[in-house]
């Protein structure tokens, strides 16, 4: 613990706001050693943890934030991601370097980006990907090019379908509404 934030600083110290140590850091002959440090919106002050009461220090190393969770804090779940997103993100990634090999033939972008996208679009070029995906716009093809020129990858492709689980559905329905029609249905 080498420096502290303001805040923590006039809360270990049961004080309602940051105001009177802003006034205490901003003295020339301080007690604290402190710096001014960039936040969101402006400026703020870190505390050197030494410069402080041995006391004040102390309630700070008990007031500590202690994990004791069986889970790391910094885990995150594996998330899933369907068969069906994976194919889209490679399908969209071979639109994608096709658009680029594509380009090459022509002077400008515009004009290779117009007649490539009126030849996917017809379905006679790339017939597997437009079955696969279907007619794209102008737009959505270029959003595809930026991600992919910007991580390489057609992971970036893949669509946010927002699965926390397999088998698990956002569902409209409330748990009592699910109940109802689940005894519908056994009952059909």
């Amino acid at each position: 613990m080498n420096n502290i934030n303001i805040k923590d600083v006039a809360e270990a110290k049961g004080l309602k706001s940051t105001r009177s140590l802003h006034l205490e850091l901003n003295k020339n002959e301080s007690k604290y050693i402190s710096r001014e440090v960039q936040v969101n919106g402006g400026t703020s002050y870190e505390i050197l943890f030494s410069s402080l009461e041995p006391e004040l220090q102390d309630k700070l190393r008990n007031n500590e934030k202690k994990s004791t969770a069986i889970v790391p804090l910094n885990y995150k779940p594996q998330q899933f991601i369907s068969d069906q997103a994976k194919m889209t993100a490679n399908y969209r990634a071979n639109i994608v370097l096709a658009l680029i090999k594509y380009r090459n033939n022509f002077e400008t972008k515009k004009q290779a980006d117009s007649q490539f996208l009126d030849l996917y679009n017809s379905g006679l070029y790339l017939p597997k990907a437009y079955k696969f995906i279907g007619s794209i716009s102008l737009g959505t093809l270029h959003c595809w090019v930026r991600k992919y020129e910007k991580q390489e990858s057609a992971e970036c492709l893949q669509p946010n379908y927002k699965y926390s689980k397999q088998g698990e559905y956002n569902s409209i329905l409330n748990d009592e509404m699910k109940q109802i029609l689940l005894t519908l249905l056994s009952d059909w």
